[in-house]
C-alpha cells in the first residue's frame, strides 16, 4: 500500500502575536531580574509565554500517516482521513466523520469572510485551500483503501478516533500556576 502524504496547514491566527508574547515575557523577566527579581513576576511572565504558545502557536491542522490530525491547546485528536465526509472552514475548521463533528480553532475565516462564504467568492483564499486539500486527502485515502464514499465502511472508520493529551504542556501550566499562587501568597 502506498504511503499517505503528510501535509500541515499553517494556523490562520497571528503567529506574530505569539512571538510578540515571548518577546514581552522575556523582556519582563530580564527587567525584573535586573531590578531585584520578584519571583511572582517571573512566574507570571513564564505562564503568560506558555499560554501564548499553547493558545496561538500550538493549534494546527494536518494530514499525517493517513490521519487527519488536530492539535488543540492541550490535546491532539487523530482520525482516519478516509473517514472524513465534509470539511468547512468558517470561524473554526470543522470536519465531519461518522456523523460526528471535529473542530479546531487553528484554521478559520474572519467574521466577514465567514458571512460572505455563502457567495463562494471567486477569489481563492487560504481557508478554501485547506478545505480542498483535506477533502482531496480524504478521497485519495478512500481510493487507496478501496472504500466507497458515503459507505458503511467509511462510517466504520470514524470509530477509530484517538485523543492524546499534551501532558508536558499540562504539567508545565500546572506547575507555573502553583508557582504563581505560592509566590503571590508569600
Amino acid at each position: 500500500m502506498a504511503e499517505q502524504p503528510t501535509e500541515w496547514f499553517r494556523g490562520t491566527g497571528s503567529w506574530v502575536w505569539g512571538i510578540l508574547a515571548f518577546v514581552v515575557a522575556a523582556l519582563i523577566i530580564v527587567l525584573d531580574l535586573v531590578g531585584g527579581g520578584d519571583l511572582a513576576v517571573v512566574a507570571a511572565a513564564l505562564l503568560f509565554a506558555l499560554l501564548a504558545y499553547v493558545a496561538v502557536l500550538r493549534p494546527r491542522v494536518g494530514v499525517q500517516g493517513g490521519d487527519l490530525v488536530l492539535h488543540h491547546m492541550y490535546s491532539t485528536q487523530r482520525l482516519p482521513v478516509a473517514a472524513v465526509e465534509t470539511v468547512t472552514v468558517r470561524r473554526t475548521f470543522q470536519a465531519t466523520a461518522g456523523g460526528r463533528r471535529y473542530v479546531s480553532a487553528a484554521v478559520s475565516r474572519s467574521m466577514r469572510g465567514a458571512l460572505r462564504r455563502g457567495d463562494r467568492d471567486p477569489v481563492r483564499n487560504y481557508a478554501d485551500f485547506v478545505e480542498d486539500r483535506v477533502l482531496h486527502h480524504a478521497a485519495e485515502a478512500r481510493d487507496l483503501a478501496g472504500i466507497p464514499a458515503r459507505s458503511d465502511q467509511q462510517r466504520a472508520l470514524a470509530d477509530d478516533v484517538r485523543r492524546t493529551w499534551a501532558w508536558p504542556w499540562l504539567a508545565a501550566t500546572g506547575v507555573l500556576v502553583v508557582a504563581l499562587v505560592v509566590t503571590i501568597a508569600s
